[in-house]
């Protein structure tokens, strides 16, 4: 069965808070405000309560209602798209102070651009969409392995890679679905089968896996591949206890 899903949608779990990470205690946190109404005020004036965290930005649905709020609360950055926000790997978190029908898009959103950080920090490689497409082999809720289909361009060309894992996450096989850069450039079967079994800090030409002479853009590309399915598979679908 193949199932296409928004990064956010596959079950993402929110343990992993601030305190699970030591880099966002030992720094000031940026954060943004939604809204800009009375709750948008009451959480400003919370978060200026905390000492260490500072309102970075400001959303509204229009830019006037965003500058006009900003100026209001001594903060610079605003916006009439709360998306250009989300992109801002600057910050940390964000208060969704808005009408309750705008919270479900909004909070969508968010957990797609966290869920998407999350990955391409894992894996070392951004993600060519945010979006994946993953089959599961299984009966119900019993999961016998998953496999991630990949495409994302290699030179100037796309280039289509299905990784397949088992159910306890380790890599079974990896197949070359879409190449349409010069033939000279395939990465050879026998190469894509030194991927198999390989974590994904071994998943590295020169690392954990050889070279190939005249591909290395090709095997960089496929490596990453791997590492994205590596790290969907163990954050947003296994997830660590």
């Amino acid at each position: 069965m193949a199932t296409t899903v928004a990064v956010f949608a596959i079950q993402y779990g929110f343990g992993r808070g601030l305190a699970a990470d030591p880099e966002l205690t030992m720094k000031k946190l940026k954060t943004a405000v939604f809204g800009t109404g009375f709750m948008g005020r009451v959480h400003t004036e919370g978060i200026r309560r905390l000492g260490n965290v500072e309102v970075a930005a400001v959303a509204a649905s229009s830019d006037e209602k965003a500058k006009k709020f900003g100026e209001e609360i001594g903060v610079s950055r605003t916006t009439g798209d709360y998306r250009t926000v989300l992109n801002d790997r600057e910050i940390d978190a964000v208060h969704i102070c808005t009408p309750n029908a705008l919270h479900f898009p909004m909070a969508k959103a968010a957990m797609e651009a966290v869920a998407s950080a999350l990955v391409e920090k894992a894996s070392r490689s951004k993600l060519p969409s945010p979006k994946i497409t993953m089959f599961q082999a299984g009966d119900g809720a019993e999961s016998q392995g998953r496999a991630y289909l990949d495409t994302h361009i290699v030179r100037s060309m796309p280039e289509t890679l299905l990784t397949v894992l088992a159910a306890d996450g380790t890599v079974r096989m990896v197949l070359l679905l879409q190449f349409q850069d010069h033939p000279d450039y395939v990465p050879p079967e026998k190469w894509l089968k030194t991927l198999e079994g390989k974590p994904t800090e071994q998943q590295f030409p020169g690392r954990g896996v050889p070279r190939v002479t005249g591909s290395t853009m090709t095997v960089d590309a496929a490596t990453a591949a791997v590492r994205r399915a590596l790290a969907i598979d163990a954050l947003l679908v296994r997830r660590p206890e």
